[in-house]
């Protein structure tokens, strides 16, 4: 799926209708389609749409809870650098619990098709229509 470059607002919000086949935009999606649609964003090497899911003040951390990355343009950065490095790069879920407005996923990926695939627990938790925290990794890590 190719989703076109562009700001927020009006295009921001084609944007987001057309990547989810002109369903819902963002404030009216369940906590599970938001995880689908930032999946989509994230498939598709859109940075900025990807980053639109999350919300402003979003808090990235390990599985023990330790703050890898806090703020949407920090992360929509982050992202940018990624999909710039790795153009191919694609990630789906391969298990999903939904508890309310918390989506665990066991997450597997690529960074390129048929290359070597890594697999993450990742845990989205929804507020206000936005992924307000992500608690991913490995399920290798200490506790703190």
């Amino acid at each position: 799926m190719k989703v076109s470059a562009g700001g927020g607002g009006v295009q921001g919000s084609w944007r987001r209708l057309t990547l989810l086949g002109g369903r819902r935009l963002v404030g009216a999606m369940s906590p599970n389609e938001i995880v689908d649609a930032q999946y989509a964003a994230y498939n598709a090497g859109d940075a900025e749409l990807l980053a639109s899911f999350y919300a402003a003040d979003v808090e990235i951390t390990d599985l023990a809870g330790n703050l890898t990355l806090k703020g949407r343009e920090a992360f929509q950065a982050r992202f940018a650098k990624t999909f710039a490095e790795f153009p191919q790069n694609r990630a789906w879920s391969k298990n999903r619990i939904v508890l309310g407005n918390i989506v665990v996923d066991h997450e597997e990926g690529e960074r390129a098709p048929g290359g070597e695939r890594f697999e993450v627990v990742a845990i989205y938790t929804i507020k206000d229509g936005h992924i307000a925290r992500l608690a991913m990794g490995k399920g290798d890590q200490e506790p703190r």
